[in-house]
């Protein structure tokens, strides 16, 4: 499963890098996502070639075996949870339209703008965020809703997501130390938690930073017991798309660069090869949108009047007010009957006021 996280990061790093690139040459059209995916299979196959023939040249091919699908683990009690939830999510994705308000409102209107104009611009709308949040999840919208011409499809992105979640969790777990009894416990526990299982099936952008940011942390802790240059890229690939997806993600490279520092040094080995991967990761990095909204509105987050109210003017009262609605939404139940008795009465109560009064 592991090959399958690699191959995602690697995915999604072409998606992003596509929309960019054929932006940039005027070419965002399903001729120009035709020849572009084709150069980055055969580059992949390319490089797949490569590793099989050193391989077999250092022996360490001799006697392995290939990776199989353990579909009897799913008998057990929380795998087939984990199973269950996997199911409904993609059922529900696949029955209703997606509802996402933010999606709805700026991040899909900017797919079909970007996809008329054949590239990225300046979108001239309401919402300022159209132009000045992070562009990652759409550039996976992008080549989906190219080939299907619908948004029935764009919960595939976090189901594909939301699979990867157990090898994830698993992998840094294991990597940070822990027991791999307790770490198989926990990736069957945590994706089971409300705000993933929820997202799974919808088109939030949630989920799928969960995943690069296991990724960025898994990796770099694997490369540091490897000593692989090719983990500390995929873990910087992984950062990269985290902070891609939306901007508020740019504080969780913290706990990444901790997990980074002892590695880095590994980048001098492929000097060449490791400067080509970091310009590519600020390729798919917040920084292109960064570098527009500071040419188009004079400031890096896009908002220089603080129009949409989400600068904090004051930490410390932001830090305060953050912590009280953690504590308060993490001890909320995920099956409350009373808040929709809560919520007529406050309906009836409302009505009740407006007819004291003559409204309409």
């Amino acid at each position: 499963m592991i090959n399958l996280v690699k191959l995602w990061i690697l995915g999604s790093t072409a998606c992003v890098a596509a929309g960019w690139i054929l932006s940039a040459l005027h070419q965002l059209n399903l001729a120009g996502y035709a020849v572009f995916f084709f150069l980055f299979m055969a580059g992949l196959a390319v490089e797949y070639g490569r590793r099989r023939r050193e391989g077999r040249a250092t022996g360490a091919m001799a006697g392995a075996k290939p990776a199989r699908w353990n579909l009897s683990r799913f008998r057990r009690p929380l795998p087939l949870l984990f199973l269950l939830t996997a199911i409904l999510a993609a059922v529900g994705g696949a029955l209703h339209a997606p509802n996402n308000y933010d999606a709805l409102t700026y991040r899909f209107p900017r797919v079909l703008h970007w996809w008329a104009a054949s590239g990225w611009h300046w979108v001239f709308a309401p919402s300022v965020r159209t132009n000045v949040s992070g562009t990652g999840f759409e550039w996976l919208m992008m080549p989906v809703f190219m080939v299907t011409h619908s948004d029935r499809f764009f919960f595939l992105i976090n189901i594909v997501s939301y699979l990867l979640l157990p090898s994830l969790v698993f992998l840094v777990f294991v990597a940070a130390g822990f027991p791999r009894r307790v770490a198989w416990f926990w990736m069957w526990l945590l994706p089971a938690a409300l705000c993933y299982a929820m997202q799974a099936g919808s088109i939030s952008n949630d989920t799928i930073a969960v995943v690069y940011f296991l990724s960025a942390i898994g990796f770099a802790l694997q490369a540091r017991r490897a000593r692989s240059i090719r983990n500390v890229w995929l873990a910087f690939l992984a950062a990269a798309l985290l902070t891609g997806v939306k901007a508020s993600n740019l504080p969780l490279l913290l706990p990444i660069a901790w997990a980074f520092w002892p590695v880095l040094r590994l980048l001098g080995k492929r000097i060449v090869s490791s400067v080509a991967v970091v310009l590519l990761s600020m390729l798919v990095s917040f920084l292109p949108t960064a570098v527009l909204n500071q040419h188009f509105t004079g400031n890096w987050g896009g908002d220089p009047n603080n129009n949409e109210k989400v600068q904090v003017q004051k930490p410390l009262a932001g830090i305060l007010g953050n912590g009280l609605q953690l504590i308060l939404q993490s001890l909320e139940p995920p099956f409350l009957p009373l808040a929709r008795l809560r919520l007529n009465g406050m309906i009836t109560s409302t009505s009740t006021s407006e007819s004291s009064v003559g409204l309409p």
